[in-house]
């Protein structure tokens, strides 16, 4: 299958499952969502991770768009055994969204 139909499929899946979940009333009560995180990753495990969040203070939803973990840890991302300011992790997370096309 070419590229792109799978990338279409897999999304057509996704929409699918989490529509399915919304609809789901014993879901719905039984677990009190807050966020919500997709990682979209090639088939090397990178890529990028949208998370919607709930703000209760704001009463808005936050949304975030970053690098997957797997690439902030193979290229950088060991800030517990480094002193690495967040600043510097900040700039190394838009150079790989840049890599990917993500970011301009």
């Amino acid at each position: 299958m070419n590229q792109k139909k799978l990338t279409r499929k897999i999304f057509r899946e996704a929409i699918s499952t989490l529509t399915a979940l919304r609809s789901n009333p014993q879901m719905m009560e039984e677990m009190p969502i807050q966020e919500i995180q997709l990682h979209i990753l090639d088939d090397g495990g990178e890529g990028v991770v949208l998370c919607i969040e709930y703000n209760e203070e704001t009463g808005e939803f936050e949304k975030s768009f970053s690098a997957s973990d797997e690439d902030l840890e193979d290229e950088f991302y060991d800030s517990e055994k480094k002193d690495i300011p967040s600043e510097k992790l900040d700039e190394w997370e838009s150079e790989v969204l840049k890599s990917k096309g993500l970011l301009n």
